[in-house]
């Protein structure tokens, strides 16, 4: 039996745009974390990249998850453990982001 995968449309939120409304793109997600620099841009899960420059709270919480606030109000996001852990990681290796 053979799946196929129809790409989804993906939401891009931005903090600073010259344009005006909300665009929709139907792109991969890999596509976007190909052309993003690392850091400040990290994938933490199958459907999630974080600018960690942007992040204003991290609310750890109990078995491992979390839930961030980025900038202009964009949050909670709640994390389960594995893109808690990675969001962590990535933290840990990044001293100067402050929260």
């Amino acid at each position: 039996m053979e799946t196929e995968r129809t790409p989804r449309a993906v939401p891009v939120l931005s903090a600073e745009s010259r344009a005006r409304g909300d665009y929709l793109v139907c792109r991969l997600l890999r596509h976007f974390e190909a052309q993003l620099p690392t850091p400040p841009f990290v994938r933490i899960s199958r459907s999630l990249i974080v600018n960690l420059d942007q992040l204003e709270r991290v609310d750890w919480r109990e078995a491992g998850r979390c839930s961030l606030s980025l900038g202009d109000g964009i949050g909670p996001v709640m994390l389960g453990r594995i893109a808690a852990r990675r969001l962590r990681q990535s933290l840990d290796t990044r001293p100067e982001v402050i929260i």
